[in-house]
């Protein structure tokens, strides 16, 4: 059987990040905010999806977008290839 654990509001998840990324100076990972917080991190992220999606996409401080670039074999075609060969177009 598994302990219960007293779960910490929005407000100091959102202390804890803010705490932590001043510290550290850029915006912390979702497990260092659950270890801060005291928290297993599947925990966390159970408990707080908004705030987990939050910190694994922070919004941009720039306005460069960064781009994968093209994997091998790939086109700049709409068109979508089949496992079985064939073509559908969007």
């Amino acid at each position: 059987m598994t302990r219960r654990t007293d779960l910490p509001t929005v407000e100091d998840v959102q202390l804890a990040i803010k705490e932590l990324g001043e510290t550290i100076g850029k915006p912390p990972t979702v497990l260092a905010v659950a270890r801060r917080l005291g928290l297993a991190n599947t925990t966390f992220r159970r408990n707080f999806p908004d705030l987990t999606a939050n910190l694994q996409n922070p919004p941009s401080t720039t306005t460069r977008r960064r781009t994968r670039p093209p994997s091998a074999g790939s086109t700049s075609s709409n068109a979508t290839t089949t496992s079985c060969g064939g073509t559908i177009t969007n």
